[in-house]
């Protein structure tokens, strides 16, 4: 089935940074790169929950050069990002992850949050790092809630944390932050509700050279929206969004009425620390630009600030179509079916080579169907088309689609 709407489209963003300052290249400064992720296209994510874990999954991440000396991990050799890659465990579930050393210099993988074994650690203390050429298998562990035997219990796993090099510049990893070993990692509960996209911000200090400021964020009204922080560097921030507040909790969610979690809109961070959460793009605010900062004020009057736009929700008629051939007698019968996968009634019209039929006021999660005629006994393949309109937000929306039917012989 293919849509041919007016969906607003989702827009996506690349990776890139935004300084602090107009500084001149080689500059040090408090610095804040940015990443998306985003959901499976086609469809609304919200709702959508965490799986039960795997037993093991494995991984391959690449350590590459970028230039200007940087550093950065990647899902493929020779496409490195800054900030990596975003790895998303659920709770009870073990990840390997082979790191291959595509880089000039020896790098490693050290991660916040998770369980590891020593040789896990990747640190030159414990022989856990890989050199130029080289690859290493570096095993994450998870875990749910347990109850100790001393009546106290163990947290779990779940959480946003991230993961960077130990190795590069110091043994502390000092040379590979500040060139651009890091990205977040993200251990969800089995249950837990996932976002429709993630955006990952990290404060850190690098050079800039010139890097282009202010990257825009875009989600449409009504998305779930995931924002992961991670700060690195020598310096405190404190991160906050305009339009919008969060739970300081697990998630950002408030789940039981009776969670004593504070909402908030402003949070510190300062180095090696993380967080995450949740929220409804442009809930009882709208769509627009809504900034978000650092809101230490001399980093945000030098920049250190980006958008988060929302675009108002996607002003299409949502529709499930499928088209089928089948044989009654001697003769072909193509049969056209629509399901309203909207909230408001829709005119749906089924149109075919044999014939069109309207249906009007079909309700959410009602169906619209007509079964033509073809009067012919053999058919070649082809195409139903289906629009359907429906008042949305007090506008009036059309959008068709297409299903495919098969070549039928009756004999």
């Amino acid at each position: 089935m293919t849509e041919k709407s007016t969906d607003v489209t989702r827009h996506k963003l690349s990776r890139r940074a935004f300084a602090t300052t107009a500084a001149t290249a080689a500059a040090i400064a408090p610095f804040a790169v940015s990443s998306q992720a985003t959901a499976a296209p086609a469809d609304k994510t919200a709702g959508r929950t965490a799986g039960e874990p795997g037993d093991v999954r494995r991984i391959t991440l690449y350590v590459d050069n970028l230039p200007n000396g940087q550093l950065g991990y990647g899902l493929e050799p020779g496409k490195p990002t800054i900030p990596g890659p975003l790895i998303e465990m659920i709770e009870g579930e073990t990840l390997e992850i082979e790191l291959v050393n595509n880089a000039d210099v020896t790098a490693s993988l050290h991660v916040h949050g998770v369980d590891y074994e020593w040789d896990s650690d990747g640190t030159r203390m414990n022989s856990s790092v890989v050199e130029p050429g080289g690859r290493y298998v570096y095993t994450w562990r998870t875990h749910a809630q347990i109850d100790r035997t001393d009546g106290t219990v163990a947290p779990g796993s779940a959480g946003y944390w991230h993961y960077h090099d130990h190795v590069v510049g110091t043994d502390h990893g000092t040379g590979g932050i500040l060139r651009g070993l890091y990205g977040p990692v993200v251990v969800r509960r089995t249950g837990d509700t996932l976002p429709d996209k993630t955006f990952t911000i990290v404060f850190n200090d690098m050079t800039t050279n010139n890097l282009t400021p202010a990257p825009d964020f875009t989600a449409e009204l009504g998305e779930r929206v995931e924002f992961i922080v991670i700060a690195h560097g020598n310096v405190f921030h404190t991160f906050h969004i305009h339009g919008h507040r969060w739970a300081d909790n697990r998630t950002g969610m408030i789940e039981d009425p009776e969670d004593p979690s504070r909402i908030i809109d402003t949070k510190t961070t300062g180095p090696a620390e993380s967080f995450g959460f949740q929220v409804i793009a442009g809930e009882r605010v709208g769509p627009g630009k809504w900034m978000y900062l650092c809101h230490v004020q001399d980093y945000s009057d030098k920049g250190l600030a980006g958008t988060f736009t929302v675009t108002g929700a996607s002003e299409s008629v949502p529709l499930t179509v499928t088209a089928s051939s089948r044989c009654v007698g001697s003769s072909v019968y193509v049969a056209v079916t629509a399901v309203n996968d909207g909230d408001v009634p829709a005119t749906v019209t089924l149109t075919t080579p044999y014939g069109t039929k309207t249906v009007a006021d079909v309700a959410p999660g009602k169906q619209a169907y007509q079964s033509f005629n073809a009067r012919a006994k053999q058919i070649d393949a082809g195409k139903a088309t289906v629009t359907g309109t429906s008042f949305i937000n007090g506008k009036k929306v059309t959008t068709s689609y297409e299903a495919g039917y098969t070549a039928t012989s009756c004999g």
